[in-house]
């Protein structure tokens, strides 16, 4: 049978898997003891996945569902900084509201902004990290790995950095994140 115009998507579909059974001559490499496998047949039919590191920051987390999907899409850089905004001819000037010093995108945002690394300094020090914030991606790896561990201070800097991202759709003043923060900390240790 041929696949037509006139199929639905889901008919065109199913036809299309047809190279995945050969008309049931290869139905026997989905069988597992002899009894046919959904799961390998839905491994073969899938395309292939890749993994991400960052996937533990955002599954099984318990900070706000806001700072989850900030989260994600910083990770992905599709959030709607200054800087990609001119990309896209919406806007012209691309400097930080914060401060009027620099250009707003990701990195300067979340961690060289002064408004935002002092946060963030305050994160890490309350935390007993002694350093200054590194690189975006550095930060997100940083803070998948701890998120991997079980203990509540590992947990809590990944949701430090997500609360930091919540900067991003917050307008009121540096005393109230500071407090937001330390009654994070105050918490979880």
């Amino acid at each position: 049978m041929r696949i037509t115009v006139g199929m639905s998507w889901v008919l065109k579909k199913v036809m299309n898997c047809r190279t995945y059974f050969d008309n049931g001559a290869k139905i026997h490499d989905y069988e597992n003891n002899g009894k046919f496998s959904i799961s390998k047949c839905y491994k073969a039919i899938r395309e292939p996945i890749t993994q991400v590191r960052w996937k533990r920051l955002l599954c099984n987390n318990k900070a706000s569902p806001k700072s989850l999907f900030i989260t994600w899409l910083a990770v992905l850089n599709r959030l709607a900084t200054k800087s990609r905004l001119a990309q896209w001819n919406m806007i012209s000037d691309t400097t930080c509201v914060l401060r009027n010093d620099a250009e707003e995108d990701i990195q300067h945002l979340f961690f060289n902004c002064p408004f935002s690394s002092d946060i963030w300094m305050q994160c890490l020090n309350l935390l007993g990290i002694s350093r200054r914030p590194m690189a975006f991606l550095d930060e997100i790896s940083i803070a998948a790995s701890k998120c991997r561990r079980k203990s509540n201070r590992n947990q809590l800097y990944g949701m430090l950095l997500q609360k930091q991202f919540t900067i991003f759709g917050f307008k009121g003043t540096i005393k109230c994140l500071k407090a937001i923060t330390s009654s994070l900390i105050r918490q979880w240790i």
